[in-house]
């Protein structure tokens, strides 16, 4: 595990880091699969959130007595608020958390596992880093009827994780200083000289959900990948390691248009901001995903917490943020974001994902 944590310390992981678990194989080798968010499809035997039912007894007595409820991940910090602040107005204590990229929450839930330190009660990380976490023991099931909150799809088939929101990545562009009719229609479009000095890009060297999607375009391109990736480069995007910077940026007028995630069109830009994105079909993501303690800190305040987190309530302020989530019933507040279509940006192992990132290297940074 110290070589994994090594592995993805060097790749700047991001918010993060969104459906079921990825795939550990060459993206080549499998279709990624495709689906419907829940909140457009219920998929089948998925039961609404407000149908759920309570996660086991909770003692509030002793849940007050704990004091907290302790959470490591990769959510933004207004959403750490909200539930922190769900977690108090219900249960009277609050949620201490812990927020960072996908590589610094991992090295400190392997440092204090490793030391016996059971510190923390909760987790928010990419599904597939989620089954590396519950391989290691790190992890306990979730109760049933929290997991029928979401679309089967959106299950670990092992019970220790759900998926509640994706990260879609597309092209995000600035609507005063790009007209409708001008803006990319598709990602060919980025090669147009027009557009040279004028892309603002969330490093694939440095970034692994970038990078994993970058590889998911070379393979669909096939032998006219090389071409398509010059193409690209001779227009000399700007490259940031965040995709938050990408988007402030786009959304301040610094780029016209930007390669980062499309949920920050309303979370940066805001209700009435001046971005907009370009829909793919289907749209890549990945996803954020939430697991509970093999050995929680706060027993009590986590089932409590877990009940919280899943609650409609707290998908709902998720939603308003306009990312896509997986409960049926929950809109997002982002416009056209229910009508799409989401493909799972596959994983990738780590001899596969140094091999892209040299790949990459070779075309962006000679």
């Amino acid at each position: 595990m110290k070589r994994l944590v090594a592995i993805i310390a060097t790749l700047g992981l991001l918010v993060a880091s969104c459906g079921t678990a990825p795939a550990a194989s060459p993206v080549g080798s499998a279709k990624p699969a495709v689906s419907t968010p829940a909140s457009v499809a219920a998929g089948g035997s998925a039961k609404p959130a407000t149908s759920a039912k309570p996660a086991g007894s909770v003692n509030t007595q002793a849940i007050k007595s704990e004091g907290k409820a302790v959470g490591y991940g990769t959510l933004v910090t207004s959403l750490w608020k909200s539930v922190s602040g769900m977690m108090q107005k219900t249960y009277g204590v609050p949620v201490e958390t812990f927020r960072g990229d996908t590589s610094t929450v991992i090295g400190r839930l392997e440092t204090e596992e490793a030391a016996g330190k059971h510190l923390w009660d909760f987790v928010t990380l990419e599904s597939a880093w989620q089954d590396q976490m519950a391989q290691k023991g790190y992890l306990q099931k979730l109760p049933p009827e929290l997991m029928d909150v979401v679309s089967p799809k959106w299950r670990d088939p092992k019970g220790y994780w759900t998926a509640f929101t994706l990260f879609p990545q597309t092209v995000i562009y600035n609507t005063e200083l790009v007209k409708p009719a001008d803006a990319p229609k598709s990602l060919d479009d980025l090669t147009n000289p027009k557009w040279k000095g004028k892309i603002a890009m969330t490093d694939p060297i440095l970034n692994e959900a970038f990078l994993r999607w970058f590889q998911v375009i070379r393979q669909a391109k096939g032998a006219q990948a090389d071409q398509y990736f010059k193409a690209l480069a001779a227009n000399n995007p700007t490259f940031f390691q965040s995709g938050l910077t990408v988007s402030t940026n786009v959304n301040q007028g610094q780029y016209p248009l930007g390669l980062g995630f499309m949920v920050h069109v309303l979370s940066v830009g805001g209700k009435n901001g001046h971005m907009a994105y370009m829909k793919q079909d289907p749209m890549p993501a990945i996803n954020g995903a939430f697991a509970m303690a093999a050995k929680p800190a706060h027993p009590e305040a986590a089932k409590a917490l877990a009940k919280v987190f899943l609650s409609k309530g707290y998908m709902q302020a998720i939603a308003g943020l306009g990312y896509p989530v997986t409960v049926p019933g929950i809109k997002s507040a982002l416009p056209g974001a229910d009508q799409l279509t989401y493909q799972d940006i596959p994983f990738l192992p780590p001899d596969q994902l140094k091999a892209a990132q040299a790949y990459f290297k070779g075309i962006f940074k000679k």
